[in-house]
């Protein structure tokens, strides 16, 4: 069955297609290990949870001597046949008030099940997708135009991590300053140095000369690639750099099936986002996140204020609308 077609059924029943989930049990996803957790920062306290096959972070609650949990940036890779109710149970064993996390569209149990087990399910973002066996998309399109110009302009090729770390962390600190990035997504040096250590990660780079002018890492689960992070300076988007990455990933990573550009920025899922836009025009079809909460002390959430039903955890609701973090 094509992915556009179980794309469309998943968001109806929660059924995804098999051949997404195989070898999840032998190796966890990069997003999934405790490396990735670690990269968050060394006073960060990484939770495992063996029945997911992931973890999941610890954070303080403002004011309080209480603890919660969220799942890392940006989703977390759930396996179909964990054990969810399992999962929740052993963090409650670490006395948290509550967990939020995305969920990874292609990486996680059917949706009747989430909403079985979690108290709070909303659909989140679109993900763009380009899906090999959908077909190829038709390059003489006049949504190629921009991979035509950036590639004319720019030499793209995929480069290794490591020896570029600090160009990349450079560029996307442009990105925090342009669009005025806050919160969890605003990723310093230390960070981008981190990720050395995380198994998986691509990158594709765009130069002009010499000089990097646009980045883009990719993070590589069996056989789908997923777009993570991205900078770029003024002279990449001048010449329509994001395209050619986009493009270039999208052919030059024969060895996965599929690869997920991502959604819109931000918390909004807005198809008409600039970003949003691009991605759309790059790929064949679409899967939608979930944002999944679970109260694990009830008499402790209410106590903190949880009651509303439309944030969770309802008691960081008045932080979330002064910041505009997602969670």
């Amino acid at each position: 069955m094509p992915l556009e077609l179980e794309s469309a059924l998943g968001r109806q029943c929660g059924r995804q297609s098999a051949r997404f989930i195989v070898n999840q049990a032998r190796q966890r996803h990069p997003f999934a290990s405790l490396e990735y957790g670690r990269a968050f920062g060394s006073g960060v306290e990484v939770i495992d949870v063996p029945a997911w096959s992931s973890a999941v972070v610890a954070r303080a609650i403002p004011n309080t001597d209480l603890r919660d949990a969220t799942g890392c940036y940006p989703f977390v890779p759930l396996q179909r046949d964990g054990d969810l109710a399992a999962g929740l149970n052993s963090l409650r064993a670490h006395d948290l008030i509550s967990i939020v996390l995305v969920t990874d569209p292609l990486r996680m149990p059917p949706v009747p099940d989430l909403e079985e087990h979690f108290d709070f399910c909303r659909a989140f973002k679109t993900h763009y997708v380009f899906d090999r066996s959908i077909g190829p998309i038709n390059m003489s399109r006049r949504h190629w135009r921009e991979v035509r110009i950036a590639r004319r302009e720019l030499q793209i090729r995929e480069v290794i991590y490591a020896d570029h770390v600090d160009r990349f962390a450079e560029l996307y600190s442009n990105l925090i300053e342009n669009h005025h990035i806050e919160g969890i997504a605003a990723f310093d040096a230390v960070f981008f140095r981190s990720l050395v250590d995380v198994p998986g990660i691509r990158t594709i780079a765009a130069f002009l000369d010499d000089d990097i002018v646009s980045i883009m890492m990719f993070v590589v689960d069996g056989d789908v690639a997923y777009a993570f992070l991205a900078g770029t300076s003024e002279e990449g988007r001048e010449r329509c750099a994001h395209y050619g990455l986009y493009a270039e990933a999208i052919e030059h990573f024969t060895d996965v099936s599929v690869i997920n550009l991502g959604g819109a920025p931000g918390v909004i899922d807005d198809p008409n986002h600039g970003i949003a836009y691009v991605k759309r025009k790059l790929t064949n079809t679409t899967l939608r996140s979930y944002l999944c909460g679970a109260v694990l002390d009830a008499d402790a959430y209410v106590a903190l204020g949880g009651n509303s039903n439309d944030y969770f955890p309802a008691y960081r609701g008045v932080a979330h609308q002064a910041s505009g973090d997602p969670k």
